[in-house]
């Protein structure tokens, strides 16, 4: 049984899926829907990803919050209180989840998240800063 669904527009998600293969072999541990590219149903897809859950946890990644691929699987899942749908989607988050051998659970997925969130690398003195969220990047140094 699979426990993540990776479901975004167009052929984002195949490509996460094609990243994992390479990266890890884990290709297996999750589900994709690429929608609207073919006549495949965005609806059916998550239907049957429900169902095959049979109850335990799952997780849904989406790449737009309020876009209309997450607008379907919150309309799907609102009474689902084993799957949790994570908005913004990118491989490392779903590197994480694949990778991860803790049960799933609101605060193991939240330090994953977390963990996975984009970073801004500034070149300083020969090395590669990474700039923190309290840090403003673009401010001018007088």
């Amino acid at each position: 049984m699979k426990q993540i669904l990776v479901a975004t527009h167009g052929g984002m998600a195949s490509g996460i899926k094609s990243s994992i293969e390479i990266l890890t072999g884990l290709q297996d541990k999750l589900d994709v829907i690429d929608a609207y590219i073919d006549e495949n149903d965005l609806k059916q897809g998550i239907t049957k990803f429900i169902k095959q859950l049979e109850g335990t946890t799952g997780v849904i990644l989406t790449d737009i919050i309020g876009g209309s691929v997450s607008q379907e699987v919150l309309l799907q899942v609102h009474d689902q209180k084993n799957i949790f749908v994570i908005t913004g989607v990118n491989l490392p988050i779903v590197l994480s989840l694949v990778m991860n051998s803790e049960t799933l659970s609101s605060e193991s997925l939240k330090r994953l998240v977390d963990q996975a969130q984009l970073a801004v690398l500034q070149p300083a003195e020969g090395r590669l800063q990474i700039v923190g969220q309290n840090d403003d990047f673009f401010e001018t140094k007088s």
